[in-house]
């Protein structure tokens, strides 16, 4: 497991509603696991949330069919990697799953599965990175691989390993998750700037390049693993190889 010296702060969510008084049982859901939240009404003002406080989750409540809820959440994702996920009691689940394309990450067709609702946030920022500030002052330790944030350093078994800014960004986020698979979506959308997205073999790329800086034999790699049709996990190296 990764080993870190600072604990993660407490998951922000923005809640886009219409209709806010329908929440009380969500808001209650969100208080008791311990989450800060932020409800707001508009377009505007959601707009306005999401560039001043950067929420780690974005619920968007969807009202009614059509194609404004569909216009804010591209909007949405436009503006921020946070993850989104769309609800409602008025939609059928076939027409939120068109949002999807519009950039969510999630949908549910009926929140009063508040349980449901959070087990699905939980799993979202499960994979957030820890924020700037604690990565900065920790180094992280998965078994014989150590990264150090702050002075921008890697050893592996003691050896020293440089690495360019993206594939120490991408080991960085892959120890700080040790253990658990990250999606690919997720990670290209932590790693590469919204004005500038990678084409569609930059992370396989990276991924690549990294494995042959810190592993022993590439193409069996014992900390970098490939989960198939889902996307990558670190792992502390003291298992058997695996063949890409």
């Amino acid at each position: 497991m990764a080993v870190r010296g600072a604990r993660s702060a407490p998951a922000r969510v923005l809640i886009v509603s219409e209709a806010g008084a329908r929440l009380d049982e969500l808001l209650r859901e969100l208080r008791a696991q311990t989450y800060d939240y932020d409800l707001v009404e508009t377009e505007a003002a959601a707009l306005r949330r999401l560039e001043s406080d950067g929420p780690d989750l974005v619920l968007l409540e969807v009202s009614r069919p059509g194609g404004e809820a569909r216009r804010l959440c591209r909007s949405l994702r436009s503006r921020s990697k946070a993850p989104i996920i769309v609800f409602t009691t008025d939609v059928p689940a076939e027409d939120l799953a068109e949002y999807l394309d519009s950039g969510a990450d999630g949908y549910l067709s009926q929140p009063g599965r508040h349980h449901e609702l959070v087990a699905r946030m939980r799993a979202l920022l499960r994979n957030r990175p820890p924020a700037p500030e604690a990565v900065a002052a920790d180094s992280l330790t998965v078994g014989d691989v150590v990264l150090d944030a702050e002075r921008h350093e890697v050893s592996v078994r003691g050896r020293p390993v440089r690495l360019p800014r993206k594939q120490f960004q991408l080991l960085e986020l892959l120890m700080a998750n040790a253990g658990q698979v990250l999606p690919k979506a997720l990670i290209v959308r932590r790693l590469w700037s919204l004005d500038e997205p990678p084409d569609s073999n930059s992370l396989a790329v990276q991924i690549s390049r990294l494995r042959q800086m810190i592993e022993d034999d590439p193409v069996r790699p014992r900390r970098i693993r490939t989960v198939r049709g889902l996307g990558y996990t670190f792992v502390d190296g003291t298992g058997a190889p695996a063949r890409d």
